[in-house]
């Protein structure tokens, strides 16, 4: 139970922000004082359940997801080759989920504004923005997704970088079903 209130605590604190909307702006949409947002974003309270709906409502996000019960059933994968894409949502619709593919930062961002997947499969060469830097930009906006490089750069370097940016796992071009099959299993 502690664990849920934590979990949804960060959830309106992430939306918050990612809304760049302080405390203050968001109790006065919500019609509550701003030590009651406070509190859900400490965890020291729970919003009740008609306020719970309306800041799904206001953040356009499930009830599910404010509570930390996002079913892995959504992914997203950005790669800047339609080929490669299309073979990894095809991959991962015959594992029983979805997923959308697009092909660079732009459309990303645009996609995550429209519904949070489970987690990103995120290639390291994107043409409009360094992967690694959209891996930190994810991370700061988007902190509670997972997020799995998908890559056919080996180095050292970047694996570093990735793993410190906040990457949770590692999908090496050329792979296999079992690859991906593997990484979806990590960040479950």
């Amino acid at each position: 139970m502690i664990e849920n209130l934590m979990i949804l605590g960060k959830r309106i604190l992430e939306l918050r922000k990612r809304h760049s909307m302080t405390q203050e702006k968001l109790a006065n949409e919500m019609g509550v004082s701003i030590g009651a947002v406070s509190k859900w974003e400490t965890g020291a309270s729970i919003p009740d359940l008609t306020m719970l709906c309306a800041l799904a409502d206001f953040f356009h996000v499930s009830t599910d997801y404010l509570l930390g019960r996002n079913l892995p059933n959504h992914f997203l994968i950005c790669d800047d080759s339609t080929f490669m894409g299309g073979m990894v949502t095809d991959m991962i619709h015959h594992l029983g989920y979805s997923a959308k593919s697009v092909e660079n930062s732009t459309q990303l961002f645009q996609a995550l504004e429209t519904a949070l997947p489970y987690g990103i499969f995120l290639d390291v060469h994107i043409p409009d923005e360094n992967g690694l830097d959209i891996l930190k930009r994810i991370k700061k906006e988007y902190p509670t997704l997972h997020v799995v490089m998908l890559t056919a750069d080996t180095s050292e370097e970047v694996h570093s970088l990735a793993t410190e940016y906040g990457a949770e796992y590692f999908v090496y071009k050329p792979f296999s079903f079992e690859h991906l099959q593997a990484a979806i299993k990590a960040i479950l």
